[in-house]
C-alpha cells in the first residue's frame, strides 16, 4: 500500500542544473505540491548551490498561481481549509527557525485570490535539524540543503519511512550509482 512520501532529489556538480530547476519546480509544484509523489527535500552539493538556486528561483517565480480552470495559471489553491493552515503553520515554522526563504512562504490573498486557499510556491533552504525534513508537508514548499558530496547526498535521501519517490541529476556513472543506491519506489533520473 501506499501510504505517503516525503520524496528526495539529489544534485550532483555534475548535474544539468537548468533541467534541474526545471524537473524540480514540475516535481515539487505540480498540483501544487498535492501528490503523493511531490518532490520536497532536495540535496545538491555545496560547490554548485549557488549556482543551482539562481536557476531554480526564477522558474519557481514563474508559477502562474490561480484559477486552476484558467490555462495561464500552473497551479490553483491547496484544496482545504486544514491544507491551507498547515501550509501556514509549515512557513512559520520555516520563517522561525534558521531557514532562509528563497521565495514564496506566505498566502496569496490578492484579488480573486482572497476567495481561496492560494499559496505561494515555496523553496526554502533550511538546516538538516529542521523537523519538517521528515513531515509530509502536501503544500507547495520544497527545502533544499547543501551538502558535500553524493555520498551524503544519498545518507540524507534514503533516511526516510516515506520512500515513494526519488530523483537524480548528475552525470551517466552517478546515475547508475544512484540507481543502485536509493531506496525509493519509483525513480528518475536527468528528467526535466
Amino acid at each position: 500500500a501506499e501510504m505517503g512520501g516525503k520524496n528526495a532529489c539529489i544534485v550532483t556538480a555534475d548535474g544539468d542544473l537548468d533541467r534541474a530547476a526545471l524537473g524540480i519546480m514540475r516535481s515539487a509544484f505540480g498540483l501544487s505540491g498535492q501528490k503523493c509523489s511531490a518532490l520536497s527535500r532536495v540535496y545538491v552539493e555545496e560547490s554548485v548551490a549557488d549556482e543551482f538556486l539562481a536557476k531554480l528561483k526564477p522558474v519557481v517565480d514563474a508559477i502562474r498561481v490561480g484559477d486552476p480552470t484558467q490555462a495561464e495559471n500552473y497551479i490553483g489553491p491547496v484544496v482545504t481549509a486544514e491544507g491551507y493552515a498547515n501550509f501556514q503553520s509549515f512557513t512559520k515554522q520555516l520563517s522561525d527557525s534558521d531557514t532562509t526563504m528563497i521565495t514564496g512562504g506566505h498566502s496569496l490573498t490578492d484579488g480573486a485570490m482572497r476567495n481561496g486557499y492560494f499559496c505561494a510556491p515555496t523553496v526554502a533552504e533550511a538546516p538538516l535539524d529542521n523537523p519538517l525534513w521528515k513531515k509530509e508537508m502536501f503544500a507547495p514548499i520544497v527545502m533544499i540543503a547543501r551538502v558535500p558530496d553524493k555520498e551524503t547526498d544519498m545518507a540524507l535521501s534514503n533516511d526516510t519511512d516515506l520512500g515513494l519517490t526519488a530523483g537524480f541529476y548528475g552525470n551517466p556513472e552517478e546515475t547508475a550509482w544512484f540507481f543502485d543506491n536509493i531506496e525509493a519506489g519509483v525513480t528518475y533520473a536527468n528528467r526535466p
